[in-house]
């Protein structure tokens, strides 16, 4: 998880302390991926190390359904790696507000659709709007571009897999590189 993109927090603390923390953050983890581009959603070169970790300790398993191999890579990419960066982050968030922070794209729903739907038929526009829709009971808008904050600086270079695997091995861990 590159920390540089932690950079709501201030906001969302400011928006929950405004409502004595009685909020429900809504957040669109991975909800820009879900139209016609899907195929593009890409991670870092480091994504099979991550996935191998993941694997080693949690003995996770690949459910693909009927499925193309990009949309095998963009499930890869959505659960064994966007799903724990965005989990952890919420996390943080939630901690960080003292409110509940959720996102309408993970969970086991919306895993067994990814895995079950033929993205290529299906995905033909962005779909967010309906799904806002059908979620909220009525039109939700999404922005073109995603507004926010500045990178944060003072996370720059703290976040990188390096670091994360030198201190997993400093903790005894053997790390298989295949």
């Amino acid at each position: 998880m590159n920390l540089e993109h932690c950079r709501w927090g201030p906001h969302l603390k400011e928006i929950s302390n405004t409502f004595k923390e009685k909020v429900i953050f809504w957040k669109g983890e991975l909800g820009g991926h879900i139209k016609p581009n899907w195929k593009d959603y890409r991670y870092s070169q480091h994504l099979d190390r991550y996935i191998s970790i993941i694997n080693k300790f949690q003995k996770l398993q690949y459910v693909y359904g009927k499925s193309t191999l990009a949309q095998r890579y963009f499930y890869r990419c959505a659960w064994y790696f966007a799903a724990m960066m965005q989990g952890a982050h919420m996390s943080f968030l939630r901690q960080l507000t003292n409110s509940l922070v959720l996102s309408g794209y993970h969970g086991p729903a919306v895993r067994k659709v990814f895995s079950q739907v033929d993205l290529h038929s299906s995905v033909q526009e962005d779909v967010r709007p309906l799904i806002g829709r059908y979620l909220h009971g009525c039109p939700v808008l999404y922005p073109s571009i995603n507004p926010g904050p500045p990178l944060s600086k003072i996370r720059k270079g703290i976040s990188h897999v390096e670091p994360f695997l030198k201190a997993l091995t400093s903790l005894g861990v053997t790390i298989n590189n295949k």
